[in-house]
């Protein structure tokens, strides 16, 4: 079913700085058909959890795997990373942010601070390492770990309240962008660009509301990398305005309908800076990574990979120019088991369901089913022990939860080749 494997070696171009097997400074560069083969069944080995700081080689896909938290240590039983579409390194790569809302040293995992509790998860400033955003209440605010110091960016008094369902998206990598639905009393909704330097907002689009006034709430809206359009997920798949997942200009200009499923997703930005989106999509009977540029008009999406429906698939892209993505995936086809499965693999942009370009990472061995089946007093959320896999800024190193097997709690680890 999977087409044959070109070898992805895109470690070599990915920086230098981090944790490699064997030695705790540099990153190898990856030999060319380490990673399994696309289409090999790959299953855990059954290993112990590995010790906080040990470094493990996972032999089945040639790549080095750190157990970085420790609920014990760290004294909170959701030690990981806040998501998949959200950047856990700061600008520096120092400093690692959890969702349990402490900053993690990256050198060392002890822990610097617990921020303080917001209206959703904090995000760091693209380029300013100290500094960071979340919504509180009808204010959109920002935090200096230098100074402990909070401060309102932004009030949206016009608004009832700001919706918070989906946290707060990745500021754009130029300009620091962010973008905020607002609700009013009424129930309509309005999707705003948000600038923090200039401390102003900008109307992208009003929702589509129902015969009672109430406005069909985005599952999720970010402005793309280079601040220069906001892609808006509506969260009901169709072919239709205010379906699927649509792309805006800044001044709201509707450009186009960048997919028609309401699937995992991500933008990208490629080596020659061109911006992505990445999306898994099951439809029609061709199932699959794509990705499609973000264009004027009617996009061209490609099929990066062939890939079965999962339980839970997540797309992550914040390794912003190195022209790949992260997916990580839970949950199999009862007729499987299939290659992919549970598992933490790279996909390049350049990749085709006929030739794809996969470099297969890690299995996550996480198990949110035993978690979300209410084990008696455990009291973890299911999202805590999902993988949400995601790259470092540089693409050197990739995050992802898990609970290692039958546990209540979720801790972090991250992995490299």
């Amino acid at each position: 079913m999977y087409g044959a494997l070109r070898c992805l070696a895109l470690w070599p171009l990915l920086g230098a700085s981090g944790m490699a097997c064997g030695g705790p400074a540099v990153i190898e560069p990856a030999a060319c058909g380490e990673s399994p083969a696309f289409d090999t069944v790959t299953i855990p080995d059954g290993a112990a959890r590995p010790e906080l700081r040990e470094e493990r080689r996972e032999t089945a896909f040639g790549s080095c795997l750190v157990r970085v938290s420790d609920h014990l240590a760290h004294a909170h039983s959701e030690v990981v990373h806040t998501g998949a579409r959200h950047q856990a390194w700061n600008a520096s790569a120092s400093l690692v942010l959890l969702r349990s809302r402490q900053v993690m040293r990256s050198e060392d995992s002890s822990i610097l601070r617990e921020l303080p509790a917001a209206s959703t998860p904090w995000v760091w400033h693209p380029s300013e390492a100290n500094q960071l955003f979340a919504l509180r209440g009808s204010t959109l605010v920002r935090y200096d770990l230098a100074t402990d110091v909070e401060a309102p960016v932004l009030g949206f008094p016009q608004f009832g309240s700001l919706v918070t369902s989906f946290g707060l998206a990745e500021p754009a990598q130029t300009g620091a962008e962010l973008a905020v639905v607002g609700m009013t009393e009424s129930g309509g909704c309005e999707v705003l660009a948000v600038s923090p330097e200039q401390a102003s907002a900008q109307s992208i689009v009003r929702c589509p509301e129902d015969a009672l006034g109430r406005g069909r709430v985005p599952r999720y809206a970010s402005i793309t990398p280079k601040a220069d359009g906001c892609v808006v997920e509506w969260g009901v798949a169709g072919h239709g305005r205010f379906e699927g997942i649509e792309l805006y200009d800044l001044q709201g200009r509707f450009l186009s309908q960048l997919s028609a499923t309401a699937d995992a997703a991500d933008v990208a930005l490629d080596e020659a800076s061109d911006q992505w989106l990445v999306y898994a999509s099951y439809d029609r009977g061709l199932p699959g990574i794509f990705g499609a540029k973000l264009v004027l008009g009617v996009p061209a999406a490609v099929r990066l990979i062939e890939i079965e429906q999962h339980q839970s698939t997540r797309i992550s892209c914040r390794a912003l120019g190195t022209s790949s993505c992260i997916v990580s995936t839970h949950g199999s086809d009862p007729a499987g088991p299939h290659a992919l499965d549970d598992e933490v693999f790279r996909v390049s942009l350049e990749s085709r369901a006929e030739a794809p370009e996969v470099d297969r990472l890690a299995h996550h061995r996480s198990r949110p089913d035993f978690v979300s089946t209410g084990v008696m007093g455990c009291a973890v959320a299911e999202q805590a022990v999902l993988p949400e896999a995601s790259p470092s800024r540089d693409g050197s190193r990739v995050v992802f939860g898990s609970s290692w097997g039958d546990h209540c709690y979720g801790e972090l680890y991250w992995v490299n080749r």
